[in-house]
């Protein structure tokens, strides 16, 4: 648990997707463009953004047990996953990420490779 504030203190892209007037306003889509700023955005317009995630690794740190399989659904980018990976060290365990975001995904399975 102790790079979790990696997260935390990485330099963020900053989000400014929605600072132009565009008419129409076109639907809103997780693409490269939002992932690309997904964690500015998200600390933004989610209240307790990391604490929530802190207290969600927390709870699943504590709920442990050999062969512990974890769901994450609407993993965008992996900051949980990232998160869990740091804290249960060299325990086995296995993790399922889903989101229905390709470019979520992508972004997800290069920053794992940078923590192998």
């Amino acid at each position: 648990m102790q790079r979790i504030w990696w997260i935390c203190r990485r330099k963020m892209k900053k989000d400014n997707i929605f600072a132009l007037k565009n008419d129409p306003v076109p639907a809103f889509e997780f693409n490269e463009e939002v992932t690309s700023v997904f964690d500015d955005m998200i600390k933004r317009s989610v209240p307790l953004y990391m604490e929530s995630l802190k207290r969600q690794c927390q709870l699943t740190l504590q709920s442990y047990q050999k062969g512990t399989i974890i769901y994450d659904l609407g993993c965008s980018h992996g900051n949980l996953g990232i998160m869990i990976h740091e804290g249960f060290e060299d325990r086995p365990y296995k993790m399922v990420a889903v989101d229905s975001s390709p470019s979520m995904i992508e972004k997800y399975k290069n920053r794992l490779e940078q923590h192998a």
